[in-house]
């Protein structure tokens, strides 16, 4: 089993513990862990440029955004799987 923690506090304050020490358990139970702290990261509004469109409507598969910032990083393209698989299992449910 896979266990994302994401953690949306300040950097080693109460969410943080919080969230860690839950992955220690899971860990603890044989579970693979990441940890994510989303307030490290930089990522822009969006300018609705329609960079992304067009660049869809060319035949790209991957998402791309004019912006240069933490969006296109993996780890929050696994906190983004991990929220979308979470909602599905929320909705079949």
């Amino acid at each position: 089993m896979k266990v994302l923690g994401i953690s949306f506090g300040r950097r080693n304050q109460r969410s943080d513990v919080m969230v860690k020490e839950a992955l220690f358990a899971a860990k603890a139970a044989g579970a693979e862990v990441q940890f994510i702290n989303t307030v490290r990261m930089d990522i822009g509004h969006c300018r609705a440029c329609d960079y992304c469109s067009r660049m869809r409507d060319k035949g790209e598969t991957e998402i791309h955004c004019c912006m240069k910032d933490d969006y296109h990083k993996k780890h929050v393209w696994k906190l983004m799987e991990s929220l979308l698989r979470h909602l599905f299992t929320q909705l079949v449910l």
